[in-house]
Order: C-alpha cells, then sequence, then structure tokens
C-alpha cells in the first residue's frame, strides 16, 4: 500500500511489552501461529526474550527488525490510555497503518483482518489478541519455534529422571509465590496446606499410581510440610522449571500463564486452583488450549 514517500509490506507489528515472561510468549504465540495460518509476516521486535529462542527467529515469516520510530513507540504508548486512543489511532491510519487497540479473538470468517494483514501494516499494541484455532492447529511448529534453551532443558530432563526413579507418575506442582503476594490482593498467594491439601487429593485420585510431586516455586520450599510425600524440589532457574513443568505427567497450581505455557507446550493436563481447597476430579485436568 502507498503511503506518502514509501512503500508499507504487509506485515503486523507486535507493539509493546505486556506482562511477564509466559504472558508475553503467550500474546506472540498466538500473534505467529495466526500468521503462519494466513500466511503474512509478523513483526516482533519488541519481544524482550527473542534471544532465547533462535528457532522463533530464523522463520520466514518472523522478522525482528525495528520497524517504527522512537516517536512512534512514544505516541503508541500515549495511545493506550483511553482518552487517547482514538486521536492515536487517526494519526497511524493516516500514514497507512491498521492498529488494533483493544482485546481482539481472530474469526476466520473475519475477512476484514484477512485483508488488512496481507494488504498493509497492521500494528497490534493490546495485549489480548487471540486464534485459538490456529494457535492449537500451528502446535508442531510452535513447540519448535519456541523450544527452551538446551541448558534449562537438559537440567529439566535430569530432575524428572530422578522423579521417575521415585513413582510412575509424575506431578508438577507450580508453588507460585513472590509477586502473587501483592497481586489481586494475595489472592492466589496458597500456604503449605492448600498444596499439601491438593496432593493429598491427587494421591486418592490416582490409588493406582505410585506418585511423585515435583515442586517448583520462585520462592524458598519449605521440604518438612511435604515430608508425606514422595517428592523432587527444583533449585533450577525459571526456565529450568518452565521446562520441568512440561515435562511432567500432571499439573496444578494458582491461576498463572507460567503452568499454563508449560501445559501448553508439553501437553500435558493441567488445574488451576482458583480456590485453595479445591478438590477436582480426574477429568478436570486439561491441556491448556492458549
Amino acid at each position: 500500500m502507498k503511503t506518502g514517500l514509501f512503500w508499507l509490506t504487509d506485515m503486523v507489528i507486535v507493539a509493546g511489552t505486556h506482562g511477564q515472561f509466559c504472558n508475553q510468549l503467550f500474546r506472540l504465540g498466538h500473534h505467529v501461529a495466526n500468521a503462519i495460518q494466513l500466511g503474512y509476516e509478523v513483526n516482533c521486535a519488541d519481544f524482550e526474550h527473542k534471544h532465547l529462542f533462535p528457532h522463533l527467529m530464523q522463520h520466514r515469516l518472523v522478522s525482528d527488525k525495528p520497524l517504527l520510530s522512537g516517536f512512534q513507540q512514544k505516541l503508541l504508548k500515549v495511545g493506550t490510555r483511553r482518552p487517547f486512543q482514538g486521536t492515536i489511532r487517526r494519526l497511524f491510519e493516516q500514514q497507512g497503518y491498521a492498529v488494533i487497540d483493544r482485546a481482539y479473538e481472530f474469526n476466520h470468517a473475519d475477512q476484514r483482518f484477512l485483508e488488512q494483514a496481507t494488504q498493509q501494516r497492521v500494528i497490534v499494541t493490546h495485549w489480548d489478541f487471540r486464534d485459538y484455532e490456529s494457535f492449537n492447529q500451528q502446535y508442531a511448529a510452535l513447540k519448535n519455534m519456541f523450544a527452551l534453551p538446551a541448558q534449562a532443558q537438559k537440567e529439566a530432563t535430569e530432575l524428572i529422571e530422578k522423579a521417575r526413579c521415585q513413582g510412575n507418575m509424575v506431578v508438577g506442582v507450580h508453588l507460585r509465590r513472590g509477586d502473587y503476594a501483592a497481586w489481586k490482593g494475595g489472592k492466589y498467594y496458597y500456604d503449605d496446606d492448600a498444596y499439601a491439601g491438593m496432593m493429598a487429593h491427587i494421591t486418592d485420585l490416582l490409588p493406582e499410581k505410585r506418585v511423585t510431586f515435583v515442586l517448583c516455586s520462585n520462592e524458598p520450599i519449605r521440604h518438612a510440610a511435604f515430608a508425606n510425600w514422595s517428592t523432587v524440589v527444583s533449585d533450577k532457574t525459571f526456565l529450568g522449571d518452565l521446562a520441568t513443568l512440561s515435562q511432567c505427567d500432571l499439573l496444578f497450581g494458582p491461576p498463572s500463564t507460567f503452568s499454563g505455557w508449560a501445559s501448553f507446550i508439553g501437553q500435558v493436563p493441567h488445574y488451576h486452583m482458583h480456590q485453595p481447597n479445591a478438590k477436582p476430579r480426574f477429568d478436570e485436568f486439561k491441556v491448556a488450549r492458549g
């Protein structure tokens, strides 16, 4: 599409940084899956963790070359504030861009987005862009593109092998602490008793299995609180923990994209504890859909 003095090639620019590590993986993963499905290029110059994923940056439809000027970046940040959204959107539209600054769930019957993505540059500033159909259809490609560094995978494999020596069912426990003390007023900052109660429940759900629990946390773990169960405690980096959880047979923890991403990328059924005394049925453990 010709605008002013230059041509804008068709492309979707994933602008800005939203949330922590796995929030960013889900956001970009949906964009990449949509791009592969529809055949356009996606630009992720703002993705701050791209150095961890060399296969992602080698894909022919993914680029990380900065395309927006510093001034344009500042305009987009201002545009995230509701009073200025319309004005900033119109400024970019006058330059030949389309702007998506609201939550957007892609529908494959949506010809308007398809036309925009394949005929001009689209800037997506909102974190909540989702294409669940493509995200799951492109699982194999995403698994390759978002493969964690070899060292993290090696650490995880060693820990899981240790757990499998102790039992024939490995259940990952994501004891999310740290920032959860403040997030939503500490609603999901569960104490040891909540996790221990869930471990006891899972043991009862699987009487025919010898369950070993792999404990991962962003705070030190009190081993004595879980002495009644066969456990392996991770002391790895957050990347090692993520890889470890993705290699388990089941997962549970409070609502978190960290365990959600581990579930999706490892295709591991998981359960998010929305209450500290949760007692889910076995069929409530499901692979995260994205």
